[in-house]
């Protein structure tokens, strides 16, 4: 997580370090739903939390970076989509697994992951 994440962004650079961090999150829960269990679920989130710990204070030092708009704009503009997520991520995946089950709810959080990675990939620099 975090104790590792500043020698690792040094080392692999931000842009490697978030499609890691997306990549090993959506692994780790898709292994977890996959094993069916609860301790298989605690393991694959504590995986999840590792995997993604890095990632809030590498968004926000890079959308520091952005050349475009003033640092404090873009800045509050990710912690805004972070707040967006955090409130309506929750009823969402509820709203999903009423529907059609707790483990197709959850598999939204592979998704959601994955997403990160993926847009990791066609919007970071490769030069940072």
């Amino acid at each position: 997580g975090r104790v590792f994440g500043d020698k690792a962004r040094l080392i692999f650079g931000p842009r490697a370090v978030v499609i890691f961090g997306g990549v090993f999150g959506a692994t780790a829960m898709g292994i977890g739903l996959a094993l069916g269990s609860a301790v298989g679920g605690i393991t694959a989130m504590g995986f999840l939390g590792l995997a993604h710990a890095t990632l809030v204070p590498l968004l926000f030092s890079l959308a520091g970076k952005i050349k475009t708009g003033a640092p404090a704009t873009n800045i509050s503009s990710v912690m805004a989509i972070g707040f967006c997520g955090q409130i309506i991520g929750p009823p969402l995946i509820g709203a999903i697994a009423q529907q059609f089950g707790l483990a197709t709810g959850m598999f939204c959080i592979v998704g959601a992951s994955a997403l990160v990675a993926l847009l990791a990939v066609l919007v970071l620099a490769r030069d940072e």
